[in-house]
């Protein structure tokens, strides 16, 4: 007889519980690279977006910013917590859509500490709550820019 394994009183065998788990996990890398194509930002989405005549700022402000945000994410490096006043108060400082896509595309895809990586849409959606998620979209709506 198959060893069955019993989960909130549902009966399921290692091999069906080991599908649903390779389904789940496949749905989820689905899920992840939908995201990132979505809205145009990943960094060469971005990058193709902005038009350098309506860039509010120079180059190296983009770098601060990103680095900034980085920051933000990660206030005390552990990758707990994230100050969520900074992040806002960095996306107001953006006037164009242009700078929306300038600073996705130098933002990148950073690394975690805790593991895994995103682009600063993926750090937006997994950093910050419903709510907080809200307001950044509201900020970015005053600029065109829809995420």
């Amino acid at each position: 007889m198959k060893k069955r394994k019993t989960i909130k009183g549902v009966n399921i065998s290692w091999p069906e519980f080991a599908g649903l788990a390779l389904a789940a996990l496949i749905l989820y890398f689905i899920y992840k690279e939908i995201q990132k194509t979505r809205g145009g930002e990943t960094e060469r989405e971005a990058e193709d977006e902005v038009k350098k005549r309506e860039l509010s700022y120079p180059d190296g402000t983009y770098h601060q910013l990103a680095d900034q945000l980085f920051q933000a994410f990660n206030p005390n490096w552990t990758g707990l917590g994230t100050d969520d006043d900074e992040v806002f108060r960095i996306l107001n400082l953006l006037k164009t859509p242009s700078d929306w896509f300038k600073l996705v595309s130098v933002y990148g895809d950073k690394a975690n500490p805790l593991g895994g990586h995103g682009t600063l849409t993926e750090w937006l959606t997994s950093e910050l709550t419903s709510s907080q998620m809200q307001k950044a979209s509201e900020i970015l709506q005053n600029i065109n820019v829809t995420i």
